[in-house]
């Protein structure tokens, strides 16, 4: 019987052939510190990373290379990205039920308290910041209250 694997959120797998011999090639000849080395395996490390950066800019249409940002996950890329984001209390975010955790635990637990609601196919999250608002307001009477003891 064939496997058939659908866990693809964590990870691709099977890799194709190709993919497997190209990532042996990189372990056996250019696992080397990209980008702090003066050593010819270092430079051509760091060549190979910027050419990388260059296909996929073309690939994505972005207009600088400066936009292809490499993560060490898809985790941290979502922290990255929803990190530098400006939140207001009124913003809405639209996931699909078949989200992956990592983007539902940087929403509800970094920045604010996660409402949501399932319309149709999609989960409608509105943020609230009212959870964090409280929170600092509780930690200035904290700071004010112990003042006032002190003196």
């Amino acid at each position: 019987m064939e496997e058939i694997y659908l866990d693809n959120a964590a990870t691709t797998f099977p890799k194709p052939e190709c993919v497997y011999q190209a990532m042996d090639e990189i372990a056996r000849t250019g696992a080397v510190n990209a980008g702090r080395g003066s050593y010819a395996l270092a430079r051509q490390a760091s060549g190979l990373i910027e050419s990388t950066r260059k296909q996929i800019k073309e690939l994505a249409g972005a207009d600088d290379v400066a936009e292809v940002v490499f993560t060490a996950s898809a985790t941290l890329a979502c922290n990255v990205i929803l990190g530098g984001l400006e939140w207001k209390q009124t913003d809405i975010v639209y996931v699909s039920p078949f989200e992956h955790n990592a983007m539902m635990r940087v929403l509800s637990v970094s920045y604010t308290h996660l409402r949501a609601h399932e319309t149709d196919s999609y989960l409608v999250c509105r943020l609230l910041l009212e959870k964090k608002k409280k929170k600092q307001k509780k930690n200035k009477k904290k700071k004010k209250h112990k003042k006032k003891n002190i003196t």
